[in-house]
């Protein structure tokens, strides 16, 4: 204990000495916090015939958004999600057939963004922003009845998404930011059905990818008083998705050294 105690005062010591020989400021890290709740779904192509099909994936999450460069954001994401195919999956080339419907399956969705002010002129500006989600592999095991041997079957499920936009904003209404872009959205991933009868064990695999990648984004930011957003954001085409979120936002000074002292 006598020696972290002499190790703390040292390192005071030492921070004052390096004070009086160089200049001490200040800057302001802005972070934003908070809950995003995303409805989203998208025409998939599965399995090698490439049959469409409808992935549904909404999720609720929680994000924080640091600056971490003057113009450059990066953003932390990591929540629960609810995935399912709005129609029927079989699988054919297993000893016996499966078929799996409409279950909704919950896994966890991580993710990060960056986002960054291309440049502006006047009341608007064009930002850049590009995300990547992570919706983890989640496993449901149903027992199979049969007369000459009980078995199972183990859905296995797991896909990620990048989307970049690339909005133009208008904020000439006070506490209020309209924006609307272009957004490209790619979802792939894959099914696996792993089947145990007896002695006997199979697996098959069906990938999926998104059928479109081409969308167009748009969205309202609310300033509520000095410290919150409410954001919604809605796109079409290729996906359907709205979006809303609620961000607290805070300051943060951190001490610089920096100069030589007087």
């Amino acid at each position: 204990m006598k020696r972290i105690l002499w190790f703390s005062l040292f390192l005071l010591l030492a921070f004052n000495l390096v004070a009086q020989e160089r200049e001490i400021k200040s800057y302001e890290i802005d972070f934003n916090a908070g809950l995003r709740l995303d409805f989203s779904r998208a025409s998939v192509e599965l399995g090698p015939g490439n049959t469409i099909r409808t992935l549904n994936y909404p999720f609720l999450a929680l994000e924080i958004d640091v600056d971490i460069l003057t113009n450059l954001t990066l953003g932390i994401v990591a929540g629960y999600n609810w995935n399912y195919f709005k129609d029927s999956v079989d699988f054919f080339q297993l000893p016996l057939s499966i078929r799996v419907n409409e279950e909704k399956n919950n896994s966890m969705v991580l993710g990060l963004n960056l986002a960054t002010e291309v440049f502006s002129f006047g009341d608007f500006s064009i930002l850049a922003k590009g995300e990547f989600l992570y919706f983890k592999l989640f496993k449901i095991e149903s027992p199979i009845d049969l007369p000459i041997a009980p078995g199972t079957a183990t859905v296995k499920n797991s896909f990620y998404q990048v989307t970049l936009d690339l909005p133009i904003e208008y904020y000439s209404f006070s506490g209020l930011i309209l924006y609307a872009g272009p957004r490209l959205n790619l979802i792939k991933g894959k099914m696996t059905v792993d089947e145990q009868i007896g002695d006997i064990q199979a697996v098959e695999s069906q990938g999926f990818k998104q059928k479109g990648m081409f969308d167009l984004m748009a969205g309202i930011n609310v300033e509520i008083g000095s410290h919150l957003d409410l954001i919604f954001t809605a796109s079409f085409f290729s996906k359907t998705s709205l979006a809303a979120g609620l961000f607290y936002l805070f300051l943060s000074v951190c001490p610089v050294i920096y100069g030589e002292g007087k």
